[in-house]
Order: C-alpha cells, then structure tokens, then sequence
C-alpha cells in the first residue's frame, strides 16, 4: 500500500516542524513503505530533502502548485490553505485505490480533505482541535489518531471520544557519533567553567524571559549561561536586557556538538501559555536525553506528561530564582554514567524508526480490528 503524506507545509525549511515531517517520511521509507510526501509548491528552496535534512534516503516529492499567499495575514493564509486542500483532492482522485493519507496538523483546516477522499486515513494531531462539525467528522472517518503527548490525547478524546488514538511524542535521530564532553569542547574551543545551555528559537510563547535573570545570578557562582537557535538579531530582540546571557552562533552541524559540551541542558517552557504549558512536545527532549547530560526543565503539564519522574530534575516554571537554584543544584550533585545511560536509554525508545515502526503497527491493528 502507498501512503500519501499530506504536509501543508514549506519544504525544505529552516522550522522544526520541516525536520519532523522530514525524519518521519524517512522512517516509513525506511520501514518498507511506499511513500510520497504532498506539498504546496511555495516560494521555496528546490533543494532535495535528502540534501538539506541529511537523511539517509530521498524522499519522494510532489509540489502542488497553490497561490503563495501564506504570509498576506490571516485570509492569505486560509486562501491558499484551501487552495491546497482542492489540489490535493485532485491529484489523489485517480490514486486512491490502494493507497492510505497521514498528515500532520500544522494546520487547523487543511487535513479535513482526507475525509473527502474515501481514502483510510491517520493524522497526527500537535493540538487538540474545537468541537465543530467537520473536526467531528474528521475524526470519526481516522483510522488511527497519533497525539504527540497525553494531554492532547486526552482532550481529543473527551471532545471526540475516538477509540483509535496512539500517543507517540516526536522522535529523535540517534545514529550520530556521540561525543564526550573533553571532546565537545574541544572541537568549539569552548573555555573552562560550567556552562548551563538553552537549544532552540526564540520564540515569545516559549516563557524564556526567565533566562536573563537566571542567568545573572549563575553568574555569581562562576555558571556561564548560553542560548543558542535563533539568529543573533532575534536573541537582540527577545532579551533586550540579556546582562550576561551568552548568544552561541552555531551551524546546524554543529548544534549537537554545543549539546555534548554543556553541563547542563535547560527545557523551558511557561504556565502563562496554553501552547506552551499543555500541547508542547519539543523534539530537543530526546535530543538532550541522546547526549546523557543532565538536564533542568520547567515544571509544565506538557514536560510533566513527556518525561518519567527522575529523567530531568523540574522547577517551577516562571521562576528565574528557582531555576537558577536547581541548575545550581544539578551542577553540585555527582553525576553518575548510570543516570547518563538511562537517559540514553529513554532517548532510543524514541528513535525516528521505532516511533514509525509503532505507528504502523498501531494502524495494522486498528485496520484487522476493522476488518
């Protein structure tokens, strides 16, 4: 069977969602599937996929051609979209015998397409959804729903009550050389000193206003603090008052390399934040668990529901006087290689491959359980 992945989305791109898409049609493939992504033929990069994510295998690449108004506001955004949803039901018309849609909800309308079609169907839903019409719908047509953490499945269930739900948070890529942390600083010529490092964009409902503050007070005890992710305009932007925050330019290459040299990771995120505080489920959680460092993470529902207690030590979110203090207290306490090696351990549960591996069993089952 040939699988359709449905991605409103610009492809390449620099966002973590492209990479997502990107890993998971490289683990179907992988996994023996036949897959061929669908995308809008935005103003875009023509560069393979393969080239600019480094998979290990092309993926194959249909580019719909849509009016490319996705950033005229909101109705350019909703046109286009639509546009999408009318191409792809074109182009799939004469190619649903034997052939199954997944999708990615990185939107809130695009999907629904796939209930149109006839076609089996399952998405992954990164958000829970509103109680309309057509949602209800959608759901009740899905052959399997795969909610990226516990809290969106929940509430996907209370709304929809559908039968046929995995939770599956994003994956991560663990065939990469691991590095030692003499070695990491070596390779970046990174000074002496215990660094505390945040790896990812800067984005304003992430809660990382806590970080300038925290910071200055690592500073008095001899903890350097660094963000790295965003582009030195926007760490500018978004710490006005960064005092002594450290920007770490890196490639993209490089940004394991930072990971492996810190002493501690920090997972940010903040209460005052729906998105942020409930429906998050950053791939850097396995990216920081791969590298074995301990890692310090704001206390939300969302990071709470993601990782087992003792795999991260939490503080309260919105609090730079309690975040600096656990850093401060993950940095005191000894560190053994046998917490290092469960939080490998935790990380390659949730390799690209196995998460793929799961999702299409999950479907199998739900498809015999059908039948």
């Amino acid at each position: 069977m040939r699988i359709y992945f449905l991605a409103n989305a610009r492809m390449p791109t620099e966002k973590a969602h492209g990479i997502q898409i990107a890993k998971m049609c490289e683990a179907f493939i992988e996994s023996g599937v036949d897959l061929v992504l669908l995308v809008p033929a935005r103003g875009t990069s023509q560069e393979g996929l393969q080239e600019y994510y480094g998979l290990r295998t092309p993926v194959p690449v249909v580019r719909l051609w849509v009016p490319d108004l996705y950033r005229a506001g909101a109705f350019g955004y909703l046109v286009s979209s639509y546009f999408f949803m009318a191409r792809c039901t074109l182009y799939l018309l004469r190619r649903r015998s034997g052939s199954m849609l997944y999708s990615v909800d990185i939107d809130n309308f695009s999907f629904r397409v796939m209930r149109f079609l006839r076609m089996p169907y399952a998405c992954e839903m990164h958000y829970p959804k509103k109680a309309s019409p057509a949602n209800k719908r959608f759901f009740a047509g899905a052959r399997a729903i795969v909610a990226t953490n516990d809290l969106i499945a929940e509430d996907i269930k209370k709304t929809f009550a559908p039968g046929k739900i995995i939770v599956e948070p994003n994956g991560v890529d663990p065939r990469h050389r691991p590095l030692t942390q003499e070695e990491a600083r070596t390779a970046l010529k990174l000074g002496a000193g215990k660094t505390a490092l945040y790896v990812g964009r800067f984005y304003s409902w992430k809660g990382l206003e806590v970080l300038a503050p925290a910071s200055r007070l690592l500073a008095a005890k001899g903890i350097k603090t660094l963000v790295l992710g965003g582009s030195k305009d926007e760490f500018e932007r978004v710490f006005r008052d960064s005092g002594v925050l450290q920007f770490a330019e890196a490639k993209p290459a490089d940004v394991g390399d930072w990971m492996y040299a810190a002493d501690v990771l920090l997972l940010i995120g903040t209460a005052k934040n729906q998105n942020s505080n409930r429906y998050t489920a950053p791939m850097k959680v396995f990216e920081y668990l791969s590298t074995g460092r301990p890692i310090v993470a704001s206390g939300t529902e969302a990071l709470k529901s993601l990782l087992p207690s003792g795999a991260v030590a939490f503080c309260p979110p919105d609090d730079p006087e309690a975040l600096a203090q656990r850093i401060e207290e993950v940095l005191a306490g000894p560190e053994t290689g046998q917490a290092a090696q469960k939080r490998i351990s935790l990380a390659l549960s949730h390799g690209w491959d196995r998460r793929a591996g799961r999702i299409l069993a999950f479907i199998g089952s739900v498809d015999t359980l059908n039948s």
